[in-house]
């Protein structure tokens, strides 16, 4: 399975926007129209092995589909959305990485930081 990078981008907007304090967002209750299921699933997942989603798998769905409560952002999270927030460096973001191929989530957010140092003077 492919991990798409706007659904990496839309998953943790979503998830910053709805998400409360000391409440919890199940994987399978996050509705994006331009995503699966399993999209969104795989996602969370890959976000909580990145080290950006603080989840609890509680039990299983089904003897493949596990169900994820996720329980916050974590700070690296929060980092990494605010590098990829501005649509303009999305942008730039996307860009770059279509000129060496497809990158790791982490290659992704030092990518977007250095475009917004640069336009900082850094």
């Amino acid at each position: 399975m492919k991990l798409k990078k706007e659904c990496v981008r839309d998953v943790l907007k979503y998830l910053e926007n709805n998400l409360q304090y000391n409440s919890s967002i199940f994987a399978h209750e996050i509705k994006l129209q331009k995503y699966s299921s399993e999209d969104i699933l795989y996602t969370c997942e890959k976000l909580y092995e990145a080290g950006f989603l603080n989840i609890k798998i509680q039990k299983y769905i089904s003897d493949e589909v596990p169900l994820i409560m996720i329980l916050s952002i974590t700070y690296e999270g929060h980092q990494f959305l605010d590098n990829i927030r501005s649509n303009a460096i999305w942008k730039e973001t996307k860009s770059a990485m279509k000129e060496v191929g497809s990158l790791s989530i982490n290659i992704m957010s030092q990518v977007a930081a250095n475009l917004i140092s640069n336009k900082l003077g850094i």
